[in-house]
């Protein structure tokens, strides 16, 4: 029995509220949710020049057709290593068995900063649809800052949808991001190294990953080890 006299789709909803998250470029549309991010400098740019990877090599390894940068190295890599980026998740609960069934779920769950969509559409059967995402925050973004962005937007996105159905969105959870500086003394050492070793100068990767531990290994282990040496725990 279709409900769609009566009511507007629920899921109809979540995907026309996920489709105003990202472009088909990969640009996230959430106004303001890039004005945070650390300025990329002269010197970092020219670093990706120098970075011996074959962008058609990892054309051919993910199985793409095309890059959405082409065949820009610089843009691709930066796109991957430096600048935030928004990933839809699936949709959680919908029919996605063989056939064609036309049923209507009764509960829809779509999935580092996380995020949740939901769209409620009939009090009387209870129907909800959930959408997840996420976006990989870089320096000097926050989550609170990008939590405010996003759902400011999603609030505003949904007003102009006009839909009789109710939504709500949140954020489940958030991590800071982490970067280290290359010119420490440990990276230079190495650089030292490998070139002695390898008779080549190594070329430095800054890989995006969804955890939080690096954050909080780089702000909290120099505090511990301040603590232990205060209780003589280490050696000066």
């Amino acid at each position: 029995m279709g409900f769609s006299f009566f009511f507007l789709s629920g899921m109809a909803d979540l995907i026309a509220m996920m489709n105003t998250l990202v472009d088909k470029d990969g640009k996230i549309l959430v106004e303001g949710i890039s004005d945070s991010v650390a300025p990329v400098t002269k010197e970092e740019l020219d670093s990706y020049k120098d970075i011996e990877w074959d962008v058609e090599d990892f054309r051919k390894d993910v199985g793409a057709s095309k890059l959405i940068h082409g065949t820009d190295k610089v843009k691709t890599l930066m796109a991957r290593w430096r600048f935030p980026s928004l990933s839809l998740h699936g949709i959680e609960g919908a029919f996605a068995e063989p056939g064609g069934k036309t049923v209507i779920p009764r509960k829809v769950i779509g999935e580092d900063t996380q995020f949740m969509l939901v769209t409620h559409f009939s009090p009387m059967f209870s129907y909800y649809y959930i959408g997840k995402f996420s976006i990989r925050i870089v320096p000097n973004m926050t989550p609170a800052e990008v939590e405010k962005k996003v759902v400011a937007y999603v609030k505003k996105k949904w007003a102009e949808r006009g839909s009789t159905n109710t939504m709500k969105v949140s954020m489940t959870h958030g991590g800071r991001p982490w970067v280290s500086d290359v010119n420490h003394p440990n990276y230079q050492a190495g650089k030292v190294a490998t070139k002695l070793v390898y008779g080549v100068d190594p070329d430095l990767t800054r890989e995006g990953e969804h955890c939080y531990c690096h954050y909080l290994a780089a702000t909290y282990l120099p505090l511990l080890k301040t603590v232990l040496k205060a209780s003589s725990l280490l050696p000066p």
